[in-house]
């Protein structure tokens, strides 16, 4: 599993472009890359973000948000049980928002890891399977 911020900075240019790439190929060999559906909101609103703010072109948006699709990326819609744990996890991580909820509570009930460039998240979830993109600068 990753978090949006794995796809971000893997499909634009930054200092943890490789790391995050590096990741991605090895999971794709893996089989299999899964985040909760609103990886797609927060992968395109991180692009829309990044063109507001003149980090990339209107050019290299789009390609970064069609680079999202080509990844693979299975999407899981949040059911009842699913945003239950997610509002759980999101009051463990004492965050005023559900979106981190959401994918530790999906990587809970898929018994898998899950990879993030959220330094903060990893130490606030405190489980061995919430984990650092290796190499992250």
């Amino acid at each position: 599993m990753i978090d949006a911020g794995v796809a971000v900075k893997a499909l634009v240019d930054n200092p943890d472009r490789d790391p995050c790439w590096d990741l991605l190929a090895v999971l794709a060999e893996a089989g299999r890359i899964v985040a909760p559906e609103l990886w797609a909101y927060e992968t395109t609103s991180a692009f829309t973000k990044m063109v507001r703010f003149e980090q990339v072109t209107d050019r290299e948006a789009e390609e970064a948000i069609a680079d999202c699709d080509a990844l693979g990326v299975e999407l899981v819609v949040a059911d009842l049980d699913l945003r239950r744990r997610a509002f759980a996890w999101s009051r463990e991580l004492d965050r005023a928002s559900a979106y981190d909820g959401f994918y530790v509570a999906l990587a809970e009930r898929l018994d898998a890891e899950l990879w993030t460039t959220d330094a903060k998240l990893v130490r606030a979830a405190g489980e061995d399977w919430v984990r650092p993109v290796p190499g992250l600068r």
